[in-house]
């Protein structure tokens, strides 16, 4: 079964909270923070989910918001300049998809005809730098990838990278200080 309960840690006083109950057990869904509030996008429940919910930190309560285009999971969510974009992703279980979509929480709207990544994929390792989406492996269909892109929202652009390390799917990402690591997951060394 999937889980729908959110559990706040507070690393100062080393406790954990469970909060308000979320909507439907999920796995494969995406969260951001937008101030005190976390969006959270599609997922898996009984099917794929095209849900879009915001928890309130302060009122611990969750509301549903307009539901995106397409239901994903898999995907990759990060905010940039106040929008939240929602890239990749699969729409069936199988098949992954180049889509990129923007949301914006300030009036609860999306906008759907952004550009599409030349090499769709699904659990890719993405992260943000000075503006821009970077995107690292996945899957594509079948096969795991180790394409290298980013994309960048001011001129609704992918650009493709070279000199990127094996094939890997699922694999976690991070920046510090300005430099990137990526770690294990699935994949070929």
């Amino acid at each position: 079964s999937y889980f729908n309960a959110l559990h706040r840690y507070d690393p100062i006083a080393d406790t954990w909270a469970v909060m308000a109950t979320g909507p439907t057990g999920r796995y494969g869904a995406s969260f951001v923070a937008v101030g005190t509030k976390i969006y959270m996008f599609g997922g898996w429940t009984s099917s794929i989910s095209a849900e879009h919910w915001v928890y309130d930190t302060v009122a611990n309560s969750w509301a549903q918001l307009a539901n995106g285009p397409a239901g994903r999971f898999g995907h990759s969510a990060v905010l940039v300049d106040g929008y939240i974009y929602i890239t990749g992703g699969s729409a069936n279980g199988s098949a992954a998809q180049g889509t990129n979509y923007r949301f914006n929480p300030a009036d609860n709207t999306w906008v759907t005809n952004l550009a599409v990544m030349a090499i769709p994929s699904w659990y890719h390792a993405t992260w943000v730098h000075n503006g821009r989406i970077y995107m690292f492996g996945g899957r594509a269909g079948a096969t795991i990838t180790n394409a290298f892109r980013y994309y960048d929202s001011a001129s609704n652009t992918w650009t493709d990278l070279t000199g990127q390390p094996s094939e890997r799917m699922a694999a976690s990402a991070v920046i510090l200080d300005g430099i990137v690591h990526i770690f294990g997951e699935i994949g070929r060394a």
